[in-house]
């Protein structure tokens, strides 16, 4: 091995040495790019093994008080009622892995000598990290490109209302309780989205398992936000000071956060849309092996001069309630 590659294998190893250090971070690095990834993230859960994460949808109550099996009502010496009732339906969710390469050329680490090419190393990371944070933004919206075989199920086709749509494997137009709340036609931003925030509100109340549930979260266009922020008086907004440190402005509205996404796609008809999230029915799975997982640095030669990292994540995004979510769509500026 000549001087020059012995030099390339120093740098790699310290390369190497300075990504693992900083791969704890970079969960928080990238979801901290976007709103929606800022929001959804916080419902992370790790799994290890399967090649699929398992999904509980509960599809039906138990019986009523005088049907079979549920709840019953009895007294004294009443035999009581154990007849079990089945609410539940299993299914499943594919993983989609998603990866990034972090890569410096050798001419570049030869022009950067020293420590002066782990400035150009911290640059390309924070490339890279910005590019998984878009991507995955982009994932999450149902907007990316590429085979949708390999992407998860992404936001919008969990609250899409009472379409016909294949949601987890099982057909909604037979599975009724997949559909999530859906208010439509809104029309004019000025004189119309709060009504329509109300009853999407209390649509997903009522639809909730125990009718306390409310939404957490409005994610809506910059486009929509920006005229929301104008329809409500400056005195109820309460704007978030905590969140606008990340760079995510809010208003309030009804006690809850309106935080806008400029990539938050339109609806059919071509025109801005809101969703209203109940985030304790969601969940990001991550692969154990694969959550942001940095690979070693290694030298590409000879068929290209530059060392190469991998940055990896195996996720999926799933919701094992699509009721207690809403869609607001038809919104006119």
């Amino acid at each position: 091995m000549g001087l020059a590659g012995l030099a390339i294998e120093q740098v790699n190893e310290r390369l190497t040495s300075s990504l693992t250090t900083f791969q704890p971070g970079i969960s928080d690095q990238v979801k901290t790019r976007k709103a929606l990834l800022d929001a959804i993230m916080k419902r992370k859960k790790l799994y290890s093994g399967g090649t699929e994460v398992g999904l509980r949808l509960r599809y039906k109550k138990a019986a009523k008080i005088g049907q079979s099996g549920g709840v019953g009502a009895f007294s004294y010496y009443d035999e009581l009622n154990v007849t079990p009732t089945d609410t539940v339906k299993a299914s499943g969710e594919k993983w989609s892995n998603f990866q990034v390469p972090v890569a410096l050329s050798h001419e570049e680490i030869y022009e950067n000598d020293g420590e002066h090419a782990f400035d150009r190393f911290k640059e390309n990371t924070e490339f890279a990290m910005d590019d998984l944070s878009d991507n995955l933004n982009d994932v999450a919206w149902g907007i990316s490109g590429g085979d949708g075989n390999k992407l998860p199920t992404p936001i919008p086709d969990v609250i899409s209302g009472s379409d016909a749509l294949t949601l987890y494997g099982l057909p909604k137009a037979s599975n009724t309780f997949l559909y999530s709340q859906d208010v439509t036609n809104v029309g004019d931003l000025e004189t119309e989205l709060i009504d329509a925030m109300s009853e999407g509100e209390s649509l997903v109340i009522d639809n909730s398992p125990n009718k306390g549930d409310v939404v957490d979260l409005w994610i809506t266009h910059r486009e929509v936000w920006l005229g929301l922020k104008k329809v409500i008086p400056q005195y109820v907004q309460l704007n978030s000071f905590k969140k606008a440190d990340l760079g995510f402005s809010e208003v309030i509205y009804n006690g809850k956060p309106v935080r806008w996404d400029s990539d938050c796609p339109l609806d059919s008809d071509n025109k801005y849309q809101m969703f209203g999230l109940m985030l304790k029915y969601w969940e990001v799975a991550i692969r154990r092996q694969w959550n942001f997982k940095t690979t070693q640095f290694f030298d590409m030669m000879p068929n290209q001069a530059a060392s190469v990292a991998q940055l990896l994540i195996g996720m999926a995004i799933i919701c094992n309630n699509p009721r207690t979510n809403v869609r607001i769509k038809g919104i006119e500026l």
